[in-house]
């Protein structure tokens, strides 16, 4: 009778400790518009507060306690900084996830980044449906913090194969490089802005991987001080690019010798056939600008959004959103582009797409935790 009872607690104890190894979010959707394979973060102080995880064996369960893809986010630093998963919540709806202990599967890799040494210091990065680079200190013409596009209509990862080959300005069927950037802003770069002119400056200068897939890749590169009317200024962005996204995450800081400059992020077109603008985003189409077959290489399409956004202005090649940050302030945005023959059908998808994205920016999923504790998701 004795071991009976014995056992029984036992088993109390041994259910209440699989229970606690188990953290249970609900996550809710305020807005009338599904979220698709849209990436949620969790604080790792917050979750470990509840549930202590080593960050090698933490996986995520869904409703049906199917492991789902998760990534511990170290954001360059030596201790885990948040855990991130990818959910599908209906409108005006919500869903339960798990977090617990287990083996992480070996998850697709749908987000990858790299310096480029082999090709004069580029820095490229790409996800499942768009790949981007910027100009290293080895190029020397064109200097310009500007973002290239390579348009894929592929959803497997090809940077590497695509420098190997070097023949990336020709379709070979998966996509290629097509837009021209030259000396500008390209597909949602920044710059200081005087007089209503842009102050480009030179490319990077170094850069650091702080997290490399399989869902987001990040990078955080600096660029040399910039003259602004008897100021400098230097930049540190940190861009980030999650899997099943057209738009990458741009954190900037300019720091230097000035209380307040005027800021411009923007896209830079060609010969667009179509754009919108609002006090918070812009957005272009154009025939592929860098190539030499644009009627068959498709259409680009380019997208800047820039919450709380003071002003717009026009240029003869670019459109551009402005505003005033401090010395040391971080400001953030979101740019990106996408392709006609690569998930973007026309013009009315890309309108629906980023106006979709902006309505998500302003309305987050909410996460709660089982002490109710509420964090902000990133897009």
């Amino acid at each position: 009778m004795m071991r009976s009872g014995l056992l029984h607690i036992l088993l109390l104890v041994s259910f209440a400790c699989v229970a606690q190894a188990q953290v249970q979010v609900k996550l809710k959707n305020p807005l009338d518009i599904p979220r698709t394979r849209e990436t949620v973060e969790l604080d790792w102080a917050v979750l470990n507060r509840i549930q202590t995880f080593p960050p090698e064996s933490v996986i995520v369960l869904d409703e049906q306690q199917h492991q789902i893809v998760s990534q511990v986010i170290y954001a360059g630093q030596k201790e885990p900084q948040a855990l991130i998963f990818q959910v599908n919540i209906p409108a005006k709806g919500e869903t339960m996830y798990s977090i617990t202990r287990g083996t992480p599967e070996a998850y697709p890799q749908s987000a990858f980044g790299r310096f480029v040494p082999e090709r004069m210091d580029d820095y490229a990065w790409e996800n499942n449906r768009i790949a981007f680079r910027v100009y290293g200190p080895a190029l020397k013409d064109p200097v310009s913090p500007g973002v290239d596009v390579w348009v894929k209509s592929t959803d497997q990862l090809i940077i590497n194969k695509w420098y190997a080959g070097k023949q990336y300005h020709k379709n070979s069927g998966e996509g290629l490089d097509c837009y021209k950037v030259g000396k500008t802003l390209g597909a949602g770069a920044c710059a200081p802005l005087y007089h209503d002119s842009l102050l480009l400056g030179e490319n990077f200068k170094t850069w650091q991987t702080l997290d490399n897939g399989p869902i987001r890749t990040t990078v955080r590169l600096i660029y040399p001080s910039v003259s602004i009317g008897g100021a400098s200024a230097s930049l540190q962005k940190t861009i980030s690019l999650d899997a099943n996204s057209y738009l990458n995450k741009m954190e900037n800081r300019y720091t230097g010798n000035f209380e307040q400059i005027e800021v411009a992020a923007g896209v830079t077109f060609h010969q667009p056939t179509s754009r919108n603008k609002d006090k918070e985003f812009v957005w272009i189409r154009e025939p592929a600008s860098d190539s030499k077959h644009p009627q068959t290489d498709g259409d680009i399409f380019l997208a800047v959004i820039f919450p709380n956004a003071q002003r717009m202005v026009s240029t003869p090649n670019h459109l551009l959103l402005v505003k005033n940050v401090r010395s040391g302030e971080s400001f953030v945005y979101w740019s990106g582009a996408g392709w006609s023959q690569g998930g973007i059908p026309d013009t009315l998808f890309w309108n629906t797409y980023i106006e979709s994205a902006r309505l998500k920016l302003k309305s987050p999923i909410t996460i709660v935790f089982p002490i109710h504790h509420n964090i902000l998701n990133g897009f």
